[in-house]
Order: C-alpha cells, then structure tokens, then sequence
C-alpha cells in the first residue's frame, strides 16, 4: 500500500531564503497559520536599523519630496552660478525688465540678471543656514549632555547659563551685532553664522539634557557602570545614540530658523550688504519697487517659504523615522 502525504504539511528541508517581493530574503522564524489545514509556513526578514529607518521615513510622503526638494536647491545653489552666462553683480543699466527668454526671472532696476543672484543668493542663505545648525547643535549637545549626565551642581549652573541665554532678545541683539561687525569692517556673513550658532543652541542643549536625564537610570546603563565603562564610553556609546533623534530633528529646524532670522536681518539692513546678493536683502531691495517690478519681490520670497517648509516636513518625517519607539515595520 502506496501512503500519500499531504502537501500542505509537507516541510522543504534546508531553506534559508525565500523570494519576497520579488527579492530573495534571508529566514529567520517559521510559523504555522491555524486557519488552514496543515498550516502555511511564514517567514520573517530580519532588518537593519538603517532599513526600518527608511522603510519609516519612505511612508512620510512630504518628507521625502522635501528632501528631494531641498537637494535639489543645494545642487542648484553649487552649480548654478557657473552654468549661468550672467554674473551675479554686473550693471548693465538696461533698467528692470520682465521676465524673457533670455532673462527668465527678469533683471532688477540695475540691470542684473534676477535669476543669477536668487541662485547665489541662495548659496549664501542655505549655507547660513547649514553652518549655523551645524554649530548650535554641536555646542547644545555638549552641554545637554555634561548636564544631563552629572547632575547636581554642575546641571544647575549650566541650565542657569542656558536660561540667561533664553532670555537674552534675539532680534535686537542680532542687530546691534550687525552695527558693531559693519563698523569693524568684519565679513558680515561669517560674522551672523558665529552670532547665530552661538544664540541658537539653548532649545538643543535642553533636549539632550532631558533625555540624558531619563537615560542614565536605565538598566543598560547600571550594566555598563558595572562592566568598568568609563563616563566618557557610557555618554558616547550608551547614552548619545538613543538620543540622536531629538538632536537630528532640532538640526534641521534650526536651519529654517536660521534662514528667516537671516533674511529678517538682511531686509533691515543688518544682515549680508550688497552687492553681495542674499535672499533677505534682495526682499529689502524689492520693498521700493514692488509695485512697479513685482518679480524682483517673489523670486526670493518663494525660495525662502519653499526652504522653510521644506526643512520643517523634512524634521517631522525624520522625528518619525528616528522614534526608538517604533521597534516594528508593519507591511
């Protein structure tokens, strides 16, 4: 007598790989579903952090387009002033014509090419804006973290400093600032990234200082004191990577920020001086003649709004990403 076996029970012997979504994926589990006799196999992938980061971050449909957007302003700020034919601070006294083939956001009531100088403005404002992040994150986690660490004495003056700071007026500080740089005949734009980055820090600093704060108390932690770790290797390899979200996130709104306060300088003459060409300044240059040019005022006013909300969507895709929380990709 011949015995069949049933096909829906039978096991395959040695597999380690299975093709999903049209690619083959390692094994790590088999289950069996109880709603069908003999049971399906089901297998799981295992995944990176970097894949789960992505498979999140992907699902952010206006992050993803921000970050493409943004990209695409960068590369444009990089290149675009050698491919263009025009130079950013030649005169022609033409006057101000309308946007033409030739010039396709026009010229300013000089003769300049408006295209050229939104594109080099926009290497000066985004620039700006990625130092100054740049150098406010740096300097905010550093004393997030001392704070947060230590405690005490220590996380008492520094969050004191951090206060007075807070309290300090930004705006009019920036702008006696801006008086004091133009009189000492200083470069106006590095001189705003260090005011800037060294204004900028506070939210960051309080943010890694309250996640240190939860950290340190953790199991993993009390196993690593236990193991002889040093405070310098439980801070950098404990304590930091689980709290890089928040500081990624704060990053990048701080470069939005930045990029306002830039421009808000400029159009009140505080900020970059012409000729060289900033989106703020050229805002403050179009104030007089926006009736009769109107495009001299919405070229860098719609690249400043388009970087603005593209770097906040960016920063609520990666704060999703980024969630320690989300251990599970659901499909």
């Amino acid at each position: 007598m011949m015995i069949r076996q049933d096909k829906a029970t039978e096991k395959e012997p040695n597999v380690t790989t299975q093709l999903r979504d049209g690619t083959e994926v390692p094994l790590e589990g088999t289950d069996r579903s109880p709603l069908e006799p003999g049971g399906d196999l089901i297998y799981v992938a295992g995944r990176t952090q970097g894949q789960m980061f992505w498979l999140r971050f992907k699902r952010h449909k206006l992050a993803v387009v921000s970050a493409g957007v943004l990209l695409a302003l960068y590369l444009i700020a990089i290149f675009g002033p050698m491919l263009s034919p025009y130079s950013f601070d030649k005169i022609e006294y033409t006057g101000a014509k309308p946007p033409s083939m030739s010039h396709p956001l026009g010229t300013d009531e000089l003769g300049r090419d408006e295209m050229t100088r939104v594109i080099y403005g926009g290497r000066i404002s985004l620039m700006v804006g990625i130092v100054v992040a740049v150098l406010s994150a740096g300097i905010g986690t550093v004393v997030g973290m001392i704070a947060g660490f230590y405690g005490g004495r220590i996380d008492n003056l520094l969050m004191r400093f951090t206060d007075m700071m807070l309290a300090l007026p930004l705006l009019p500080l920036l702008m006696v600032a801006g008086l004091i740089v133009a009189d000492l005949k200083i470069d106006s734009m590095w001189a705003i990234v260090v005011i800037l980055g060294l204004l900028e820090w506070m939210a960051v600093a309080r943010l890694v200082r309250s996640s240190f704060l939860a950290l340190r108390e953790k199991e993993f932690v009390e196993a690593a004191r236990a193991m002889g770790a040093s405070d310098w290797r439980i801070i950098t390899q404990h304590l930091l990577p689980n709290s890089i979200a928040p500081i990624v996130v704060n990053t990048t709104l701080v470069v939005g920020a930045a990029i306002i306060v830039e421009s808000v300088l400029s159009f009140l003459g505080f900020g970059i001086q012409p000729p060289t060409p900033s989106w703020g300044n050229m805002l403050s240059n179009a104030r007089s003649t926006m009736v009769l040019y109107p495009w001299l005022m919405w070229a860098p006013g719609v690249a400043i709004v388009l970087t603005v909300l593209s770097v906040n969507f960016l920063g609520d895709g990666l704060r999703d990403a980024l969630d320690p929380t989300q251990v599970r990709v659901r499909e």
